[in-house]
């Protein structure tokens, strides 16, 4: 079937009327995004091509015609050998079925899926072969995406396993330490404290990096914004990374205006923010450089830039548009000297944009520092027009009668040490129901109380406490893992005063219970 003076077949140009076979299979091809054709492997002809190779593929079905080595030379060079593998198969008269690169006449690369069968002859003819070749490149951009996601997925559960098991051992050795130690060497014992409060620390940043990174992907995690001093947040990050600062023997510099710089947004969920800002530059600077935090209200656009600027590892250029992506983590050396996971930029990034804001780095490339730069909605001084109000410190009661309530024998007993050197009166239950006879029994003043019980769930158990005459004015402070905002709202419907996440700061415990 050879072509016509248009260079294609026949079968693809017929203007037959459409109740013609010949011109409904004209209309047919003229629907088919695949490529189909005929190929004569003994004269290495192709006896016909479909429209779609002009449509789609962009090239001259003449030149084809012409000479059949052009569907080789327009395959990707690293997958000529396969192709050419095939059409041998054709020769010996074996179909095939492969996938390969191939280059459009625009010069535009897609994968191709291609199948070639025998196909019936009449006495005397040779062998032919019709072939389909489909273009499956959406479908292997998404194979590599799922791929390399997979692959950062499996590289950061490796990160994660190492990180969480880190810290187990200078804890499981402080431990030790501590129980070796006679009453009267309180130095050791100090060491030791030290070196638990630190890794709990930094299990506890982990773990927190992981639930908002799922917070924020699911779109659960709330902000509650209200006009806050920048100065104030930018504070509180870095008496967070104080002893980091110090350990590396780093200078800070802070500059800005003179008087308060005002922002819109929520305190907590911003000093997470410089807290990952300032903990990158501690971590990849080098001892005795510098950090300068630098304020910057904007004007005409209302909005405030806040830079962290760094001497230390600096960033290459082609890198800089990946490092806000989760699980990157560019220099593994340092990464693995200070830990993480590579999340805490994701986090940062998407934190700033739920303010409203937007986050940028700059680097000069390895060795030369890098900068970050969070711009932020501006906010105006809410004091200005208001009258000036004394914040009164909570005074502190006698100490207090408190029911301890939680199924793990260590957990409740280290607090229940914890709440007795303070001087508090602690009783302990380890289910649902002895906490309810107890309460009856002891009336406590406050009940902390873990909501994963074995046998009731701790909201039942508030709201039992909540009816009984002995404990329906006692202090209510719940104590979990779970930190979702359903699952506080759930809390405080129960009858809780207050809600803490596992691992409550101990202080913060202390002052709920002074208060």
């Amino acid at each position: 079937m050879p072509p016509t003076d248009n260079g294609t077949c026949p079968l693809a140009s017929s203007g037959q009327p459409i109740d013609d076979a010949t011109g409904l299979l004209h209309q047919i091809d003229a629907t088919l995004s695949d490529v189909v054709w005929i190929y004569e492997p003994r004269s290495e002809r192709f006896l016909y091509v479909n429209s779609a190779y002009e449509r789609e593929w962009q090239r001259d079905a003449r030149e084809l015609y012409a000479d059949s080595r052009q569907w080789l030379r327009a395959a990707h060079p690293d997958d000529r050998p396969l192709l050419r593998a095939s059409f041998a198969r054709l020769a010996r008269g074996d179909g095939y079925d492969v996938e390969y690169r191939t280059t459009l006449g625009s010069g535009a690369q897609r994968w191709i899926a291609e199948r070639a069968l025998p196909v019936s002859v009449e006495a005397g003819q040779w062998p032919r072969f019709a072939g389909v070749s489909h273009d499956i490149t959406r479908h292997k951009v998404e194979q590599l995406e799922q791929l390399r996601s997979s692959r950062a997925q499996n590289e950061f559960l490796a990160v994660l396993s190492h990180e969480l098991r880190n810290p187990l051992q200078p804890i499981r050795s402080a431990v030790a330490l501590l129980a070796q130690q006679p009453a009267d060497n309180a130095a050791p014992a100090r060491k030791a404290v030290s070196i638990i409060e630190r890794q709990v620390d930094h299990i506890a940043r982990l773990v927190d990096d992981l639930l908002d990174v799922s917070r924020i992907k699911f779109g659960k995690l709330r902000l509650h914004p209200e006009a806050i001093r920048i100065g104030d947040v930018i504070e509180s990050a870095v008496a967070a990374h104080q002893m980091l600062i110090d350990a590396q023997r780093l200078c800070l510099r802070h500059t800005g205006p003179p008087g308060p710089v005002w922002v819109q947004g929520d305190t907590v969920r911003l000093t997470q923010v410089f807290c990952n800002l300032l903990h990158n530059a501690a971590k990849f600077s080098r001892a005795e450089g510098t950090i300068e935090i630098a304020v910057h209200p904007e004007d005409g656009s209302g909005n405030v830039a806040i830079s962290v600027r760094d001497e230390g590892a600096g960033i290459a250029p082609a890198l800089l548009d990946s490092v806000f992506d989760l699980y990157v983590q560019h220099d593994q050396s340092v990464a693995h000297d200070h830990g993480g996971l590579g999340i805490g930029l994701s986090v940062v990034r998407s934190l700033v944009e739920l303010h409203g804001g937007r986050v940028a780095v700059r680097s000069d490339g390895p060795g030369r520092g890098s900068e970050f730069v969070v711009t932020l909605p501006g906010a105006r001084d809410p004091t200005a027009a208001a009258a000036i109000t004394r914040r009164i410190e909570p005074t502190r009661t006698s100490k207090r009668r408190v029911l301890l309530v939680d199924d793990s024998r260590d957990a409740a007993e280290s607090m229940q040490a914890l709440l007795e050197a303070e001087g508090h009166a602690v009783l302990l239950a380890f289910t649902g129901q002895s906490a309810l006879e107890e309460a009856q029994r002891a009336q406590p003043d406050v009940v902390i109380l873990d909501l994963d019980l074995p046998d009731i769930h701790g909201c039942e158990v508030a709201r039992r406490l909540r009816s009984q005459a002995q404990s329906a004015t006692a202090l209510l402070f719940a104590l979990t893992g779970s930190d979702g905002e359903q699952d506080r709202q759930a809390v405080l419907a129960a009858g809780f005063n207050q809600y803490f996440v596992k691992p409550a700061n101990p202080a913060t415990l202390l002052q709920a219970l002074s208060a």
